[in-house]
Parts: structure tokens; sequence; C-alpha cells
């Protein structure tokens, strides 16, 4: 015959989902989380001025389907 053991764990502290575990926090780098930023404020200011100057400067002509193509996948909308 077995018996069975009904036990009921109490812990001291509440369970809270949202804490970050030790690994995570140790893991985590600030120095490449500010390059990041950075990163991404000259990608982004160089994609947006890429068309404005094309269309001031002769020598830097793109092809206006290939602007129009670039503004569809920025949008997120592609049409064939």
């Amino acid at each position: 015959m077995s018996t069975m053991n009904n036990t009921i764990i109490i812990s001291t502290t509440p369970y809270n989902p949202c804490d970050l575990a030790g690994e995570l926090i140790k893991n985590y780098n600030l120095k490449l989380h500010i390059i990041s930023v950075f990163v991404i404020l000259f990608l982004s200011l160089l994609g947006s001025s890429i068309p404005v100057a094309s269309t001031r400067v002769k020598w830097l002509y793109i092809n206006p389907i290939i602007i129009n193509t670039g503004k569809f996948f920025g949008t997120g909308y592609v049409e064939i």
C-alpha cells in the first residue's frame, strides 16, 4: 500500500515573474547598449538623408523606382 505525503510549501518571499534573474543582470552591458543607440541614430540619419540628397545632387541620382520601393519597405507595404 502506498501512502501519499501531502506537503504544503510556504515561501517567505512572494513570487514575482517580473523579477530579473541574477544571470541576466550580470550579462547586461551598458557600453554596448549606449553604442547601439548611436549606431541606430546614425543609420536612420543616413537612411533618411540619402533620398533628400539624391534629389538635390545630380551625380547622386537614384532611380525613382528604387526610392519608392524603399518607401514601401519602410512602411511595411510592398506591392508587386
